[in-house]
């Protein structure tokens, strides 16, 4: 149950593009395994396993997501979970972006209990040059049991990023049901009650090097049965670019919609990823560019005859963007490749290239890593060397 709705790192994810030109996807995974002490609302504490493999799939303008987290308790008894998630992007007018996202989630339990929902999401999101804020409403089907009820809720936020740290704040106003009896026996099944809320969260990474740390906090205010405070940190640190040790801790609310129960936790974690894709963060560095604040690696590799892949090491970016004379100086979106690194898959012939990033529709800058020259408009601009066989 913890490993599915409270993780808050990204993992050690593979990138694999498949395709040539502008039509291309890239494929992501990675399985945690976690043991620690969980006390759920209602229950004694218990010793838990955990096991929980992640898939994602994204495009330039798309994403799609699997998840699945298996838990066995000490105390006898198991949960599994499993949800599947997309998202679609609209082109970026300016600053303004708009998404339009749906979920499935579904649980049961080891005597036969229920619960599901099946959300639709639409947000608009305003990006600017290291912040951005969004205002977006969700309805949703649930399923408790043999119960099924719609809710729905409004939710609204922003974000400022810094070089190492983003912290996030918003706002939530919606309906669900409070769990207020549970049980993992067949003879006292959970029991929920209708409850409106206002949900008020914060939220603050940072990552430098290997290591990472994750933190937030929430109040949620509502009638019955009150106000509740939840609260999170974790710590991440990558032993190799394809295995990482998370430790984590925290106190979770239940969840409004499906009606878990809430409780509490600490647990030790394996995080193990199907490709090196962390291999950028673990590479020291003599230096970084002041002029391109946020972006700490840059990479061109050759993907296939005549495609290169541009990736970009940008762990609290929300957009990245490359524009350069083989994109007729327009500018390309970079996509999310996993561990805070970006990616796309452009056409190359050997030869010298000109060309610059921005990131969250800053200003444009050199990259890291590549030389640089003046442009004809008193600038400067990144040249990249593409040298043949």
């Amino acid at each position: 149950m913890i490993g599915a709705r409270r993780s808050h790192l990204a993992g050690a994810l593979g990138l694999l593009v498949l395709g040539a030109g502008d039509v291309w996807s890239q494929v992501s995974a990675f399985a945690d395994v976690a043991s620690g002490n969980a006390t759920y609302d209602g229950l004694p504490a218990t010793t838990i396993l955990t096991f929980g493999p992640t898939l994602q799939l994204q495009g330039p303008r798309w994403s799609l997501g699997a998840a699945g987290t298996y838990t066995s308790f000490e105390r006898g008894g198991w949960s599994g979970q499993g949800s599947l998630a997309g998202s679609w992007f609209t082109p970026a007018i300016g600053p303004f972006l708009g998404e339009v996202s749906g979920r499935g989630d579904y649980s049961t339990r080891a005597y036969g209990f229920n619960t599901g929902q099946v959300l639709g999401q639409v947000r608009a999101h305003l990006v600017t040059a290291g912040r951005g804020m969004w205002m977006g409403m969700s309805g949703a089907e649930v399923r408790h049991g043999t119960d099924q009820d719609r809710v729905g809720r409004w939710d609204g936020g922003f974000w400022v990023r810094g070089r190492a740290t983003r912290v996030s704040l918003s706002l939530a106003r919606g309906q669900g049901f409070d769990t207020v009896i549970v049980s993992y026996s067949p003879d006292t099944l959970p029991q929920r009650v209708r409850s409106d809320y206002t949900e008020a969260a914060f939220t603050v990474d940072w990552a430098a090097g290997p290591f990472e740390i994750a933190g937030g906090a929430s109040r949620r205010v509502r009638i019955v049965p009150g106000s509740q405070t939840s609260w999170q940190v974790s710590g991440t640190y990558w032993l190799t670019p394809y295995l990482g040790v998370i430790a984590g801790s925290g106190r979770f609310t239940p969840d409004l919609w499906q009606a878990h129960p809430g409780g509490q936790y600490v647990t030790l974690s394996l995080r193990v990823g199907l490709q090196p894709a962390v291999r950028a963060r673990l590479r020291a560095r003599a230096g970084t560019l002041a002029s391109l604040p946020g972006v700490d690696a840059f990479e061109a590799t050759e993907a296939g005859p005549g495609q290169w892949l541009l990736r970009v090491r940008a762990p609290l970016a929300q957009l990245v963007e490359v524009a350069g004379d083989f994109t007729d100086w327009q500018a390309v979106r970079f996509v999310p490749a996993g561990d805070g690194s970006w990616a796309v898959l452009v056409p190359l012939v050997p030869g010298t290239y000109r060309m610059n990033l921005r990131v969250d529709g800053g200003a444009w800058a050199v990259p890291p890593g590549i030389g640089a020259a003046d442009d004809e408009f008193s600038g400067r601009v990144g040249v990249l060397v593409v040298a043949g066989r």
